[in-house]
């Protein structure tokens, strides 16, 4: 499962028990903006360390 799918089934588990409004939790199952790529970090002894990023914006009001 990839971590978007993860955050969605967690999110759908606790809807129930916080009591989230039908128009938030939609906003919620579908980001503004998302963004992913990789960085690459020099690591202390000399090599480079790829690392994975990932930025999602779910609203702007």
């Amino acid at each position: 499962m990839d971590p978007r799918q993860l955050i969605l089934a967690n999110l759908e588990r606790a809807r129930p028990f916080i009591n989230m409004p039908d128009n938030i939790y939609q906003k919620l199952l579908k980001p503004e903006r998302a963004l992913d790529g990789r960085i690459v970090i020099p690591i202390d002894d000399g090599t480079d360390a790829t690392f994975l990023y990932y930025r999602c914006q779910h609203n702007t009001w």
